[in-house]
Protein backbone atom coordinates (compact mmCIF):
# COMPACT_ATOMS: atom_id res chain seq x y z
CA UNK A 1 0.00 0.00 0.00
CA UNK A 2 2.75 2.35 1.58
CA UNK A 3 5.12 1.50 -1.70
CA UNK A 4 2.59 2.15 -3.80
CA UNK A 5 1.37 5.38 -3.33
CA UNK A 6 4.90 6.27 -3.09
CA UNK A 7 5.23 5.27 -6.95
CA UNK A 8 2.24 7.44 -7.66
CA UNK A 9 3.59 10.61 -6.27
CA UNK A 10 7.08 10.02 -7.79
CA UNK A 11 4.88 9.68 -11.10
CA UNK A 12 2.54 12.18 -10.23
CA UNK A 13 6.35 14.63 -9.58
CA UNK A 14 7.93 13.87 -12.44
CA UNK A 15 4.96 14.79 -14.68
CA UNK A 16 5.09 18.30 -13.54
CA UNK A 17 6.75 20.26 -16.06
CA UNK A 18 9.66 22.52 -15.34
CA UNK A 19 10.13 21.56 -11.80
CA UNK A 20 13.26 19.06 -12.67
CA UNK A 21 13.85 19.59 -16.25
CA UNK A 22 14.21 23.46 -16.67
CA UNK A 23 17.00 24.06 -13.66
CA UNK A 24 18.70 27.42 -13.95
CA UNK A 25 22.52 25.83 -13.99
CA UNK A 26 24.15 29.56 -14.08
CA UNK A 27 22.00 30.71 -11.14
CA UNK A 28 23.09 27.84 -9.03
CA UNK A 29 26.78 28.51 -10.00
CA UNK A 30 26.90 32.10 -9.04
CA UNK A 31 24.90 31.52 -5.87
CA UNK A 32 27.65 28.95 -5.13
CA UNK A 33 30.25 31.56 -5.71
CA UNK A 34 28.33 34.05 -3.35
CA UNK A 35 28.99 31.64 -0.73
CA UNK A 36 32.58 31.68 -1.10
CA UNK A 37 33.56 34.43 1.08
CA UNK A 38 30.75 34.57 3.11
CA UNK A 39 31.95 33.92 7.14
CA UNK A 40 28.35 33.03 7.99
CA UNK A 41 28.47 29.86 5.67
CA UNK A 42 32.06 29.02 6.56
CA UNK A 43 31.50 29.10 10.09
CA UNK A 44 28.38 26.78 9.44
CA UNK A 45 30.61 24.34 7.63
CA UNK A 46 33.12 24.25 9.94
CA UNK A 47 30.25 23.98 13.18
CA UNK A 48 28.39 20.65 11.07
CA UNK A 49 31.57 19.24 9.77
CA UNK A 50 32.90 19.70 13.77
CA UNK A 51 29.15 17.78 14.73
CA UNK A 52 29.44 15.29 12.10
CA UNK A 53 32.58 14.40 13.66
CA UNK A 54 32.41 14.26 17.30
CA UNK A 55 29.09 11.47 16.15
CA UNK A 56 31.08 9.43 14.25
CA UNK A 57 34.01 9.75 16.54
CA UNK A 58 31.72 8.32 19.30
CA UNK A 59 31.83 5.03 17.42
CA UNK A 60 28.46 5.89 15.54
CA UNK A 61 29.21 4.80 12.23
CA UNK A 62 26.07 5.18 11.00
CA UNK A 63 25.77 5.64 6.76
CA UNK A 64 23.70 8.32 7.81
CA UNK A 65 26.20 10.71 9.12
CA UNK A 66 29.20 9.45 7.26
CA UNK A 67 26.86 10.52 3.91
CA UNK A 68 26.23 13.71 5.75
CA UNK A 69 30.21 14.38 6.14
CA UNK A 70 30.94 13.64 2.56
CA UNK A 71 27.88 15.74 1.50
CA UNK A 72 28.97 18.69 3.45
CA UNK A 73 32.42 18.56 2.04
CA UNK A 74 31.64 18.28 -1.39
CA UNK A 75 29.46 21.11 -0.91
CA UNK A 76 32.79 23.08 0.38
CA UNK A 77 34.52 21.43 -3.14
CA UNK A 78 31.35 22.68 -5.16
CA UNK A 79 31.51 26.91 -3.80
CA UNK A 80 35.39 26.78 -4.31
CA UNK A 81 35.26 25.22 -7.63
CA UNK A 82 32.38 28.06 -8.62
CA UNK A 83 34.30 30.77 -7.28
CA UNK A 84 37.26 29.78 -9.21
CA UNK A 85 35.29 29.82 -12.27
CA UNK A 86 33.44 32.77 -11.90
CA UNK A 87 36.81 34.51 -11.06
CA UNK A 88 38.34 32.80 -14.29
CA UNK A 89 35.23 34.18 -16.46
CA UNK A 90 36.02 37.91 -14.96
CA UNK A 91 39.82 38.23 -15.84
Amino acid sequence: MLKKLIVKWLLKAMDQKGDYFEIDEEAIEKWLATNFKNPGFREYVRKRDLTLLKTIGAGDFDRLFLGQRFEILKLTQEVDRAYRNLSKKGK
